[in-house]
């Protein structure tokens, strides 16, 4: 069993605690902090909107639900279904301009083809490798 699939099983299991910890009502945390910086980054780049963006580890989705009222065409991929269906949820629930799309994967093996997205976004994922060199492969194909 690889380690990913014991994270997978982790946040299966703790997405709503997660969520409460993390992003709860009115808290401030290293996650929103984060959120927002990649935000102002986001903004900043100037997409135009229908731009293609995949949130690769998306977890509950807060990112990519910001991303979507942005009028992004947004993906969400995560390696935790529970999350992932807490991820789409949140983002249907901001009645998205363009149809939102969610597959569960491994970011090391994007399950997409190359050159699909304007900007690929991960927050949270990436320092818990053993390793980034596949990863940031994956995101730049």
């Amino acid at each position: 069993m690889k380690d990913t699939d014991e994270i997978n099983k982790f946040f299966d299991k703790n997405v709503e605690d997660y969520e409460a910890k993390h992003y709860g009502e009115s808290i401030r945390t290293f996650m929103t902090v984060r959120q927002q910086r990649v935000l102002a980054f986001v903004d900043m780049l100037q997409l135009k909107p229908g731009a293609q963006v995949l949130d690769a580890g998306c977890g509950p989705g807060y990112l990519l639900a910001e991303l979507a009222a942005r009028n992004f065409q947004v993906s969400g991929m995560d390696g935790a279904e529970g999350m992932l269906r807490s991820a789409e949820a949140r983002v249907n629930a901001r009645k998205p301009q363009y149809p939102a799309s969610f597959k569960q994967g491994d970011i090391e093996h994007l399950p997409y083809e190359d050159s699909s997205f304007d900007l690929v976004c991960s927050t949270g994922v990436i320092e818990y490798l053993k390793e980034d060199r596949q990863v940031l492969t994956e995101m730049n194909r």
